[in-house]
């Protein structure tokens, strides 16, 4: 079963209000893929992260 016909399955029988709005945003996600938006990550500082200079 493709992942879309589960999505549509699983939707009508689930309760969780959070869970339906995690079904809802990924079904239009897939309907319509160009309207997506990529997360826009801030560029990582110079160095090694805390922690990873122990010598």
């Amino acid at each position: 079963m493709s992942k879309l016909l589960w999505k549509l399955e699983t939707k009508k029988t689930t309760k969780d209000a959070d869970y339906q709005a995690h079904l809802d945003y990924a079904l239009e996600r897939m309907k319509n893929p160009s309207a997506a938006k990529v997360a826009v990550h801030k560029e990582l500082p110079p160095g090694a992260p805390i922690g990873c200079n122990e010598d």
